[in-house]
């Protein structure tokens, strides 16, 4: 296109087209189009490729909530509260006794909702080890080889223990001379799991008979590095049945105490 420079007045586009043709020029719709698009390709070329938007991350899916179980409603106490350490004899509390039912009960803190915990009991003769491969109970084993001691099914309703061992004194192996009670904690060791997210137990000690509780020992240690807890014994002395509260937390999963008691693994 071709616009004159050298004018002294406002020009009209009619006048400014007619100017242009006569020099052989297009109309000026064709130049300003024209004009149009080589600065266009001119800014296009000028700038720099933008980079593709990148796409929204995917937002997290929210952790599962973890279901509170039920609680369990534990029997009041009724019977002598031993602390740690205090040994007492069961025969002078309850004359004849021979049948005897020791429960353990617990609570959950809120790290612990999904924790499984379990109970054994380890029969010891006189080295402190057990009489052999098969003389503990636990849940896979749920009767000793003299059918002494087994794990008892939950009452149907009403106060109880989250779990009971029956024991039958007058059937028990006379080379037993200990019975150990421990509470684990199923996969402490594989997924970090402690009794610090764990409170309120306790072992207690019933005569099956007269249906009373004879002794409960309340316990008032939880550690973040224990994933399993000793928690009270049975024992012979002279000719009768002593109970011992313990109370004592270990770093050991159930393999590691079948080790500490004589059970090959």
């Amino acid at each position: 296109m071709n616009i004159p420079m050298n004018v002294k007045k406002p020009l009209h586009t009619s006048e400014l087209e007619g100017m242009n043709r006569s020099r052989g020029g297009g109309s000026l719709q064709s130049v300003c189009a024209g004009l149009a698009g080589r600065t266009a390709s001119r800014q296009s070329q000028a700038r720099p490729p933008q980079p593709a938007p990148r796409p929204s991350p995917a937002p997290r899916p929210s952790p599962a909530p973890v279901q509170k179980r039920p609680a369990v409603v534990h029997p009041p106490a009724s019977g002598t509260i031993l602390k740690k350490g205090q040994k007492i004899s069961l025969t002078q509390l309850s004359r004849g006794l021979r049948e005897a039912e020791v429960g353990m009960g617990w609570e959950l803190g809120p790290g612990g909702q999904d924790y499984d915990l379990d109970v054994e009991a380890f029969l010891l003769g006189e080295t402190g080890r057990v009489l052999g491969d098969d003389w503990f109970v636990f849940y896979n084993q749920p009767v000793s080889p003299d059918g002494a001691v087994r794990l008892l099914e939950p009452p149907g309703g009403g106060p109880r223990d989250d779990r009971t061992l029956g024991v039958d004194l007058g059937r028990l192996d006379p080379r037993v001379q200990k019975i150990t009670f421990i509470v684990t904690i199923d996969g402490a060791l594989e997924r970090g799991r402690h009794f610090g997210n764990v409170a309120n137990a306790y072992i207690r000690v019933v005569d099956r008979s007269a249906r009373r509780e004879l002794v409960r020992f309340p316990l008032s240690e939880y550690y973040s590095n224990v994933c399993s807890m000793v928690v009270g014994e049975l024992y012979r002395y002279q000719n009768e049945w002593r109970f011992s509260p313990v109370g004592n937390g270990t770093g050991e999963d159930l393999a590691g105490l079948c080790v500490r008691y004589g059970v090959s693994v």
